[in-house]
């Protein structure tokens, strides 16, 4: 519950507003190009489902190249898929 108290401004005069920080841009940029990124996807996926002929071919090709290129990210840029380390972890039991 919202009391009179926090919505009053600082006694000192300084504003609390933190629109003005550098990495608010990049959150903003980061969520505008996300948003091009799935327009630009789905007329990718418009165009391949018209080449193939079937809407159902083209996501099974697009998951499967998403798939391929994931795969190929985790195995060059972790060094392997080395599963061994967290089986014999102490981890929690529902991890």
């Amino acid at each position: 519950m919202l009391s009179a108290d926090t919505l009053r401004p600082p006694a000192d005069g300084r504003s609390t507003n933190r629109t003005r920080s550098p990495s608010i841009w990049l959150w903003r940029g980061l969520g505008i190009l996300c948003g091009m990124s799935l327009a630009v996807q789905a007329a990718m996926l418009g165009r391949l489902g018209t080449a193939l002929g079937s809407p159902i071919k083209a996501s099974v090709v697009s998951f499967i190249l998403g798939f391929v290129l994931l795969c190929a990210v985790v195995v060059f840029r972790d060094h392997g898929l080395d599963l061994g380390k967290a089986i014999r972890g102490h981890n929690p039991p529902w991890m």
